[in-house]
């Protein structure tokens, strides 16, 4: 399994790390940005919008594609490995640790 994980995010798909209200609001959730080049649905929603992955735990493999838009998103200062700890962990694991126990 770690294997598997490990290759799914070991590539550069993943821009940046985010925080959305989700899967309703006053809830938070963590999301892998994808893309933000989507003229088509752009122009359908008339919005400014991002491709979101929102992995789920423990296995992030599996996850929700959603567009949302820019607006509704907080950038996070958090590397992409340290968000798929943070939810392969089920979030005991916080970045901050994550960091130290790579470092020992």
């Amino acid at each position: 399994m770690k294997q598997i994980i490990l290759a799914f995010f070991a590539r550069d798909d993943f821009e940046k790390v985010v925080l959305l209200e989700y899967p309703r609001r006053g809830l938070y959730t963590i999301g892998l940005i994808t893309g933000t080049e989507l003229d088509e649905i752009q122009e359908m929603t008339s919005e400014d919008v991002i491709s979101v992955y929102v992995p789920t735990s423990p296995n992030p493999t599996s996850g929700y594609m959603l567009f949302v838009p820019k607006g509704e998103l907080l950038f996070l200062d958090m590397e992409v490995d340290e968000a798929v700890r943070l939810i392969i962990s089920g979030g005991f694991v916080p970045p901050e640790e994550a960091n130290n126990k790579l470092r020992e």
